[in-house]
């Protein structure tokens, strides 16, 4: 049966919305919201289907079930593998080395339906700050496949065991998950739950909230009439409402149900009969290959990207290809493998068994497992260094603390910075207590200094505002000596505002610590293939022009140097330890000293073991390793 138009062209209008957020979070800031349509619409499709393996007899119950999840599979697994096994392809032969392993386990979690774990682990718990990987959007896939394995036997036990009719069931298994979701978003009961249970962000990726959203559209097929469906012209003002809430200017709680209610009035009152009127059409068979075009949409933004940095394209023409690339693949894949391979296992020949396509999906599995095996070990890829130190977060805002905070007779060396300090805090700690000193560390990953952080002292303050203020209080109680490791590039901070404001704070800082260090930022890939091509795997050193490694970072640490003018700062340039005149290295005796673009491996880490040794050796070499401003 031909699939409505409408349906097809809410799917269009969903998955542009998230392929425009994915292009550009910042102008499309609430296009992700396509995805919560996404499940609206499956429980309105799939809900017949559940209705018929939950109330069919218990005899015939297994044929059923098994039935449903062949067409899930059918549907779905065929351009899942095309698309994780060709992604996983490209990056082996031309990604970037750090950035294979988040690719890899993506991929195998995928295939497994577990992407949405490995999702909210990659992401530290928030979506909106992902670190970088073409397949992080699969975790929907998973949620909804999780989905599909809960609701169903939660209406079969209300049925079954409990005698509710298959409408209560559903309105009971709604009001359950409502409120659930309900307590987690809007009380503090979960707020002292270890994580990620504490974390709301958690939910976000999980199948409970998800299943509130497929149950709306079960709820919908249900209760609605469509006696009275409205005219094209009421569609289409609605469909124009929903189009503009996924292009919102402002992303905020309230769009969310917004987009669902939209979505729900439209498929209730659309009369589901075809339009010849062009626009209609063109949207129709965008819905058509909506899925393929999903799944493309990531990957071939992410390749796009490094391409395009390292052509130096214009940001124009990266966001005029991209979309087109998207959609003309997106229905090349519907044609020649979405529709195909569902028909061939749904209708397959007589010489074809259904353990055919499940060995295809075992073989993807091992690969995507080899592939990541390799990315660790036989291709020398570093993983990232331990936090070392008993750390304590903020309801898992990656603000921590971590470190010996013991009153004792050592002399107290503070490490602060972001997540570059981080990297930094297991050598740290290792080589300042092997020395004799008392190694603290104290970061903010994604949180800058700031010379407005440092006057608030508010008892309701943010993550970063909290993590200044440790640092402030710390050093105002305690003696200390202060290092810095914080990245202060020109892609971070694009203005020399940004930078004095940074200064200003290490500045106020320098005043009440007994002397502060200023580690300058290593040097960066620039964004592109230039990170380890395929080349470069094979040999035991590595090394990229000095001009290229420093595109990303400041060419010279003059603006640093004139604007530290308190006497007690020092400052450290680590571009001794990793280039030459000519040239950085980026591999060391067959390891990589970065786990992606800009920041250090464990090896990368260890080049500084003779930099902390010195800070806290009795004889103090500080002066000649730093550069005093």
């Amino acid at each position: 049966m031909k699939p409505r138009q409408d349906i097809q062209i809410l799917r269009a209008i969903a998955v542009s919305g998230v392929l425009l957020f994915h292009l550009n979070p910042g102008r499309f800031p609430s296009g992700f919201l396509g995805v919560d349509a996404f499940f609206v619409i499956s429980g309105y499709l799939l809900t017949p289907s559940i209705e018929k393996v939950v109330t069919s007899e218990i005899g015939r119950l297994t044929g059923t079930l098994k039935s449903f999840y062949l067409r899930r599979f059918a549907r779905l697994a065929p351009t899942l593998i095309c698309v994780v096994f060709l992604f996983s392809m490209w990056m082996l032969l031309f990604g970037p080395l750090g950035e294979q392993r988040y690719a890899y386990i993506q991929g195998l979690t995928a295939l497994i339906n577990l992407a949405n774990i490995e999702a909210f682990r990659l992401s530290q718990g928030s979506y909106f700050h992902p670190d970088p990987n073409g397949l992080l959007h699969t975790w929907s896939l998973s949620a909804e496949e999780q989905v599909f394995m809960i609701v169903p036997i939660l209406l079969m036990i209300l049925h079954k065991l409990f005698r509710l009719s298959f409408k209560r069931a559903v309105v009971f298994s709604l009001t359950l998950l409502s409120t659930f979701y309900f307590i987690v978003n809007f009380t503090l009961i979960f707020s002292t739950a270890p994580f990620p249970i504490g974390n709301r962000d958690f939910y976000y990726f999980s199948p409970f909230f998800r299943a509130t959203e497929f149950l709306l559209g079960a709820l919908l097929v249900i209760y609605s009439k469509r006696e009275n469906s409205f005219s094209y012209r009421k569609s289409a003002i609605l469909n124009v409402l929903l189009i503009a809430t996924l292009l919102a200017p402002t992303s905020n709680k309230f769009l969310l149900p917004i987009s669902i209610i939209f979505t729900l009035i439209i498929l209730a009152n659309s009369n589901g009969s075809g339009q010849t009127n062009s626009v209609y059409i063109a949207l129709e068979k965008i819905g058509d290959a909506s899925y393929s075009i999903y799944l493309l949409h990531l990957p071939i933004i992410y390749i796009s990207k490094h391409i395009a940095n390292e052509l130096s394209l214009k940001s124009w023409t990266f966001a005029l290809l991209v979309p087109i690339i998207t959609l003309i693949l997106g229905r090349v894949s519907y044609r020649f493998i979405e529709i195909p391979y569902k028909r061939k296992i749904l209708n397959p020949a007589k010489d074809f068994k259904i353990v055919k396509y499940l060995s295809i999906v075992v073989l993807a599995i091992l690969l995507m497992g080899s592939l990541r095996i390799g990315a660790t070990k036989y291709y020398g890829i570093s993983t990232p260094p331990t936090i070392a130190g008993t750390i304590s977060c903020v309801e898992g805002n990656n603000v921590g603390l971590c470190g010996n905070l013991s009153n004792n007779q050592k002399k107290n060396f503070l490490l602060i910075g972001d997540s570059h300090a981080a990297a930094l805090s297991e050598v740290f700690i290792n080589e300042i207590a092997k020395n004799g000193g008392n190694p603290i560390v104290m970061f903010g990953r994604g949180c800058p200094l700031t010379a407005e952080n440092y006057y608030l002292r508010d008892s309701k303050l943010t993550p970063c505002q909290e993590y200044v203020k440790k640092v402030r209080y710390f050093l105002e109680e305690n003696r200390a000596i202060l290092i810095v490791a914080q990245r202060s590039s020109q892609e971070l901070w694009p203005n020399q505002g940004s930078i004095e404001n940074e200064i200003e704070a290490i500045d106020l800082l320098s005043q009440i610590s007994d002397k502060t260090i200023v580690i300058s930022p290593n040097p960066e890939f620039k964004k592109g293939l230039s990170q380890g091509p395929t080349s470069s795997l094979w040999k035991l050193e590595g090394k990229t022009p000095k001009s290229q490694m420093m595109q990303a970072s400041f060419s010279n640490l003059e603006l640093l140097r004139k604007s530290l003018g308190h006497p007690k700062v020092l400052i450290f340039d680590s571009t001794r330890i990793f280039c030459s005149d000519q040239w950085c290295k980026f591999k060391q005796a067959g390891k990589y000293l970065y786990w992606d673009s800009n920041h250090l491996s464990r090896e990368g880490a260890k080049l500084y073991q003779k930099f902390f040794s010195s800070l806290a050796s009795k004889n103090d070499k500080t002066s000649a390793i730093g550069d005093n401003s």
